[in-house]
């Protein structure tokens, strides 16, 4: 029996993998086949869970993954 929070944890992990990737949400959402906006929230939650910020937010387009910072 498939448990729904693995697979939403599997799904999360994939996401940031693929951020790593690829740098920005609108191209995850490409290859991914989902939206920009719905990987920006669950970035937000993984960032809100762990209490670390993982990305640059900047105007420029790419995502940066800094581990082991603070928000």
């Amino acid at each position: 029996m498939l448990n729904l929070s693995m697979f939403i944890e599997t799904y999360i992990l994939r996401l940031l993998a693929a951020v790593k990737k690829y740098g920005t949400l609108s191209r995850v959402g490409e290859e991914l086949g989902t939206t920009q906006p719905s990987i920006s929230r669950a970035m937000q939650k993984l960032e809100g869970e762990l209490g670390v910020t993982l990305f640059e937010r900047t105007k420029n387009p790419q995502c940066k993954v800094y581990p082991n910072r603070t928000p």
